[in-house]
């Protein structure tokens, strides 16, 4: 796989989301993918020193229910079809709660039943918000240091594959 793109369904999602304006307005970002310039507030694994609000994106996890193998292709190659469900966690950090709420309700309405766009053979069947809570923020608040508030959205989401694809 030299050469490869990494091209997950976290991308897709971060992909959707900087697509729709109203979820950009909300963050204040400003990220151009094209040119590589702006200001980022969709991340995925990690994130540091960036003014809030933003958004770490995880994958939880995933499981596979593997289908009967079969036969396609002119080669006779062997596939095997499968579903994945899994989650995702969205984790936002923001100045205040109401901003917290309204920044994953945005994030909701841009990612549920959206035709996410990832590798060919992926196809999502569902991706919806599921539940959220706020998370206590331990870090101290002080001069020059902003009260930060973080609330978790967890997105359950399915897709299908086949298995040769990968």
């Amino acid at each position: 796989m030299s050469g490869a793109v990494e091209y997950s369904i976290a991308v897709a999602v971060i992909e959707q989301l900087e697509a729709d304006q109203a979820v950009m307005a909300l963050f204040g970002g400003a990220w151009a993918q094209f040119t590589q310039s702006g200001v980022a507030k969709l991340f995925t694994d990690l994130v540091d020193q960036v003014p809030p609000p933003y958004c770490l994106i995880e994958e939880v996890g995933e499981t596979y229910q593997f289908m009967t193998e079969s036969t396609q292709g002119p080669s006779g190659e062997t596939a095997i079809p499968f579903t994945s469900p899994g989650q995702m966690a969205f984790t936002i950090f923001a100045q205040d709660r109401g901003s917290c709420r309204q920044l994953g309700f945005a994030i909701a309405k841009s990612l549920n039943d959206a035709p996410l766009s990832w590798p060919v053979g992926e196809n999502t069947m569902l991706f919806r918000m599921n539940k959220s809570w706020f998370i206590e923020m331990t870090a101290p608040s002080g001069p020059n240091v902003p009260v930060l508030f973080c609330r978790k959205f967890l997105f359950d989401y399915e897709y299908n594959a086949i298995l040769e694809n990968f």
